[in-house]
């Protein structure tokens, strides 16, 4: 079995694989069809236990839900991966508001509109960073992109 290698993010970071899991397609993108869940989370085990540790996320796959399944693959392994988050994906409309949609843990969706100039406001940053450790089910982002 090939070992992965590992590197160091910056100066003082943790180590992480040098080959990454994107997780993106592991939920519906754009009103697709969602993938299969059970083999999804499969995926991101066989990758942590090859020595992938670094898995790739974001609020805006599947509105929340590749969060969830993150969360739900990595549960119980929390030590085992080191989980890179994106946020701040929104569709600005042609009215000048915005459009940000939402998965909660019930699996129900909530659309948002809000003008843009809210988006300018810290308030969404830390409200974006508290729906990722909430969906992921973790105390700690360690890296946002």
């Amino acid at each position: 079995m090939t070992t992965i290698k590992k590197i160091q993010l910056g100066q003082n970071g943790p180590l992480v694989s040098k080959l990454g899991l994107g997780c993106m397609r592991m939920s519906s993108v754009w009103g697709g069809p969602t993938p299969d869940e059970t083999e999804s989370i499969a995926t991101i085990n066989a990758a942590l236990d090859s020595g992938i540790n670094f898995l790739n996320t974001g609020d805006f796959y599947g509105a929340g839900h590749n969060e969830l399944l993150v969360g739900k693959a990595i549960k119980g392994r929390r030590d085992d991966a080191f989980i890179s988050v994106k946020f701040g994906a929104f569709f600005i409309m042609a009215s000048g508001w915005v459009l940000i949609c939402v998965q909660w843990l019930s699996k129900t969706s909530l659309i948002i509109h809000l003008p843009v100039w809210v988006l300018k406001q810290l308030i969404y940053t830390n409200h974006a960073v508290w729906m990722v450790v909430y969906r992921l089910r973790i105390s700690l982002v360690q890296l946002r992109i």
